[in-house]
């Protein structure tokens, strides 16, 4: 049976952290520095805190609507009744793990034994990925792949509906940008090396994965009869290239999806490090708010990123496994202050996801550190 979860009832703590983050994003500052713990799904599986307890198999959890229902439901509670952080909402979604391009492109996708789902990257040669331009991949309305997406989709609504849910539910799938799609379907160092060797045919790899990815979002946007105007892109893999070879390679497909889909805001992940390309992220192309990832350089970012885009991150979740002390998370959180926490336009953050090993006890401390020692005035 599904819990019941209504978000009604933490309209205060959830207007307050509204609040708190569009005062923010005008890069004006709050009365305390907002805070993101990006606890999902993979980390509610394994949730022991107190009376919050699950624990079951990521590779079930990767499998079973009626499982991610119940996980999500227990996780966001939690989130909303002890983490408290400046979170604004939450939905209920039949996750499929990370395997977009593995969908979209019919490569097999593997679901270890309690971890999240890979695709097996079956491209190997610069052979491989010229039969692969070649391959035409059928529309989104005919792609057997997508319409599994969309059916789950709706018997997830159909299902939070019929159980009487006060919150939203869904599905669906993600692709990538070029660079960090096409290291989902070929080993990363091969995708370098023929950068390097094979340029042309690299060139022409990346605007077939950007026609295909934008054909996707065309087509959504004739199904919702609502175009596009905000972007949120996930590009892992950029850090790889050098600032010459992001501007010749992934920059003129990236900003080709926002300027399509983005004309409002653009946003974009990396879990870095990403310090040698945030200058040419801000100025040339054009974002508006990132996420840096818990491998960047928080100096870095402040220097390249403040007042010019919104930006979180500063924390790894590696500050957070079990037996590290709270001082040294302390003295993480204070990093973060001293370096970015003055101007309005950052949100403190775990860089990317908070995995499994993560204290639930140490998450909770530093929410409640960061609303005092980032308080207005400041000492």
């Amino acid at each position: 049976m599904m819990e019941d979860f209504d978000l009604d009832k933490y309209k205060d703590q959830i207007e307050l952290s509204r609040e708190r983050l569009q005062t923010s994003d005008r890069f004006e500052e709050p009365d305390s520095l907002p805070i993101h713990i990006s606890v999902g799904g993979s980390f509610f599986c394994k949730l022991d805190d107190g009376t919050y307890r699950t624990n079951c198999n990521l590779r079930d959890y990767y499998s079973n609507m009626e499982l991610d229902f119940e996980v999500q439901h227990k996780g966001n509670r939690w989130a909303f009744e002890e983490l408290k952080d400046d979170r604004t909402g939450c939905g209920l979604g039949a996750e499929l793990g990370p395997v977009g391009e593995g969908v979209l492109f019919g490569f097999k996708i593997i679901h270890p034994d309690d971890t999240s789902p890979w695709i097996v990257r079956q491209l190997e040669s610069k052979d491989d990925i010229e039969r692969f331009i070649r391959t035409e991949i059928p529309h989104p309305e005919d792609h057997p792949g997508l319409a599994y997406v969309r059916e789950l989709a709706e018997r997830a609504r159909a299902r939070a509906e019929d159980a009487g849910s006060k919150i939203g539910a869904g599905a669906g799938i993600g692709i990538h940008p070029p660079m960090s799609a096409a290291c989902a379907l070929m080993e990363p160092v091969r995708v370098v090396r023929l950068i390097y060797t094979e340029p042309d045919l690299m060139q022409r790899f990346f605007t077939k994965l950007a026609d295909e990815k934008i054909r996707i979002h065309e087509y959504d946007e004739r199904r919702s009869k609502h175009r596009m105007e905000s972007m949120g892109l996930a590009d892992d893999h950029m850090l790889m290239l050098t600032p010459d070879l992001y501007r010749k390679f992934e920059m003129p497909q990236v900003k080709r999806l926002y300027a399509r889909f983005g004309r409002r805001s653009r946003h974009l992940h990396g879990d870095g490090p990403n310090d040698h390309l945030f200058r040419i992220l801000a100025e040339e192309v054009g974002i508006t708010h990132m996420d840096i990832g818990g491998f960047s350089s928080l100096e870095k970012a402040a220097q390249s990123l403040k007042g010019k885009v919104r930006f979180s991150g500063g924390l790894n979740c590696k500050d957070f496994y079990r037996g590290t002390s709270f001082e040294h998370v302390k003295s993480r959180i204070d990093h973060c202050i001293t370096l970015a926490g003055s101007g309005g336009g950052y949100t403190m953050a775990i860089g990317g996801e908070t995995y499994v090993r993560a204290d639930p006890q140490l998450l909770k401390r530093a929410v409640s550190y960061v609303r005092q020692a980032s308080k207005l005035p400041r000492r």
